[in-house]
């Protein structure tokens, strides 16, 4: 089916994301004018970080209007998380540590911008860490935006923690091996009937930006939490069973 398509989609929509293709396209025009200054692509993974902040400043405001401003500044941190590394290439100044200091900042402004919304649709901030807004009722629990705010934020470190064993094993052993049995995990597990791009920053930046604009973030981040938990548990059956082909002896711990 993909190959009624044009090779930039192909290449780019269905490899990375609708909205990964969008911002390469934004994001390169800033990468070719920063490329000609002398600012380093970590420098540039600081001013990412920076407008995930102001992005968090204003989803913390208890105001419709100021949330749709930080869903706006999240978008544009989303934009510079692509310009660090297309600098980098340009520049040649790709290096191990640059990758993991983006990787890094990359998760510390998801877990601002999640603090930022969870505190925008409390009552107050500080009481709010203390005591519990009831807001429903689970299985006899009390919820409220902290805790399913939380329970994301879990998901995903523990989605993250998966992901970079993954690239660990695609770096220690033969990397189309890896991803051809990574494909047939997929195959017979339910993850084929899920999008390709929910389970990628693509999908979980445009569900974040969705929920504040259309003010849903309880429930989104309650699927998204879900997604993130479900990715993590086929990776672990990928993982065991792509350890038990190779008979290494890793360590999945």
């Amino acid at each position: 089916m993909e190959d009624a398509y044009h090779p930039w989609i192909k290449n780019n929509i269905f490899a990375k994301g609708l909205l990964v293709a969008i911002n390469t396209k934004l994001a390169l025009p800033i990468s070719k004018r920063l490329a000609k200054t002398n600012i380093t692509p970590n420098q540039i993974s600081w001013i990412r970080f920076l407008l995930a902040v102001i992005a968090a400043i204003f989803f913390a405001i208890h105001s419709w209007s100021y949330h749709v401003i930080g869903a706006f500044f999240f978008q544009l941190s989303m934009i510079f998380d692509l310009v660090d590394g297309q600098v980098a290439r340009i520049k040649k100044m790709n290096t191990v540590f640059g990758r993991y200091f983006d990787l890094m900042l990359d998760l510390l402004s998801t877990i601002v911008v999640i603090f930022g919304i969870c505190a925008g649709y409390g009552i107050d901030f500080i009481p709010e860490l203390i005591s519990v807004e009831r807001l429903s009722r689970f299985l006899g629990i009390e919820i409220n935006i902290w805790m399913i705010g939380m329970l994301f934020l879990i998901a995903l470190l523990f989605e993250k923690h998966l992901l970079a064993y993954e690239h660990y094993l695609e770096e220690k052993f033969n990397i189309e091996r890896v991803k051809e049995k990574e494909k047939l995990v997929e195959k017979h597990s339910f993850l084929k009937y899920i999008p390709k791009g929910s389970v990628t920053i693509d999908f979980r930046t445009f569900v974040i930006w969705g929920s504040v604009v259309i003010n849903q973030v309880v429930l989104f981040l309650l699927f998204l939490a879900f997604i993130e938990t479900y990715h993590s548990l086929v990776r672990i059956i990928f993982f065991w069973k792509i350890a038990k082909d190779i008979k290494t002896g890793i360590d999945m711990v």
